[in-house]
């Protein structure tokens, strides 16, 4: 008796297909972002409430893909992104995550200008600045 290589191969393999093995995606939920009232760079001053101390940093308001990014930039604490955007008209709100925790940034453009303030648990601070670009 003799056996052909393919049957031969049949009984080393197995004759039961291997099963398809096909990969589960999940669509990610289509990205919301704040509408883009305002872009540029502000040059901007903090200073914490109660005191005379001051800090001097940049608000980076940029236009990407349609989307409102932003970014907080300063000397002490270097860049941090701004998330949780919310914009509406002249106003804008987000949140900073610090060193201590998370805060709360809330931003008032007037022309050129730009005020608000920084708030996490008790501490404070107030913003102001000019558009420099």
């Amino acid at each position: 008796m003799s056996f052909s290589p393919m049957v031969l191969a049949f009984a080393l393999l197995g004759t039961q297909p291997k099963p398809s093995v096909t990969p589960h995606f999940t669509v990610a939920a289509e990205r919301t972002c704040a509408s883009v009232a305002h872009t540029g760079t502000f040059r901007v001053v903090t200073k914490r409430q109660g005191t005379t101390a001051v800090g001097l940093g940049l608000v980076v308001l940029e236009n990407i893909d349609g989307c409102l990014e932003a970014t907080f930039i300063t000397d002490d604490a270097g860049p941090a992104v701004i998330e949780d955007l919310s914009s509406t008209g002249d106003s804008l709100k987000g949140s900073l995550k610090l060193a201590s925790g998370r805060a709360k940034l809330t931003l008032e453009f007037i022309g050129t200008s730009v005020a608000g303030s920084i708030v996490e648990g008790r501490n404070a601070w107030s913003v102001e600045g000019r558009k420099t670009s």
